[in-house]
């Protein structure tokens, strides 16, 4: 496993649950402001129905979005979740059962052929800087196999203006870092040439992360939803 990914697994994924589980509020509907705001936008964004969709949430903390979805419409849900506490508190109050690993360890990283193009939305809520350069592209890669032609992937992530990463301070010294990506994550799946984009919010809020850095665009974030085509949007051109 990658050093970063062992770090979380082992301490820093359980170490933020420790850290924030006391300040979660789901006492008005059972699901966080943070993840509302994430529902709305599906709901109010996407043009298919949601209904008996199946949606996999990538680092889903404590599952309050996969049980909403499930609640409301009857959506088939599955959640990976590196923290022990979080998958416990996910299955003691939601009825969870959430793959207790890092992206990279669990059964949906790999192009697995019994997944292949099995996933209606995929939800990747501020996950894809803390996940290690040396996987970013298979794990990228998971993702769009996973995804059906149609289907929808909702990401929410850093927007600045250049390349750069910065050290988890939770986690000094032990190489773990978070890593801003220029224009997003998204350009990843936009350069592929078989995803648009269907809205995309941008704003500067210390609300979802409160860590600064000395970069002034360093607190840039885009909620994007993308649609996956079902063949490549490249404009053809005569010879």
């Amino acid at each position: 496993m990658n050093l970063q990914d062992q770090v979380y697994a082992d301490q820093e994924a359980d170490d933020f649950y420790t850290r924030v589980i006391s300040s979660v509020d789901i006492t008005n509907g059972n699901i966080r402001s943070t993840k509302k705001l994430i529902l709305d936008n599906i709901v109010s964004l996407i043009p298919q129905s949601l209904e008996n969709s199946t949606v996999l949430e990538i680092g889903c903390f404590i599952g309050d979005l996969l049980s909403e979805l499930r609640l409301r419409f009857d959506c088939e849900v599955a959640g990976v979740e590196p923290s022990s506490q979080a998958c416990k508190f996910a299955k003691d109050k939601f009825g969870l059962n959430l793959v207790n690993k890092v992206f990279s360890r669990s059964p949906y990283f790999g192009c697995p052929i019994d997944k292949y193009q099995s996933i209606d939305l995929i939800i990747l809520d501020d996950v894809l800087s803390w996940m290690p350069r040396e996987i970013i592209l298979p794990s990228l890669a998971s993702i769009d196999w996973l995804l059906k032609p149609g289907g929808v992937v909702y990401i929410r992530d850093f927007c600045p203006s250049m390349d750069f990463a910065y050290e988890n301070h939770h986690q000094a010294g032990k190489n773990v870092f978070n890593y801003k990506v220029s224009g997003g994550h998204k350009k990843f799946f936009l350069n592929s040439g078989m995803y648009h984009v269907i809205n995309e919010h941008l704003r500067i809020s210390s609300t979802f992360q409160k860590a600064n850095t000395s970069r002034p665009d360093s607190m840039i974030w885009s909620d994007v939803v993308m649609m996956k085509s079902t063949q490549p949007l490249h404009p053809r051109l005569e010879m």
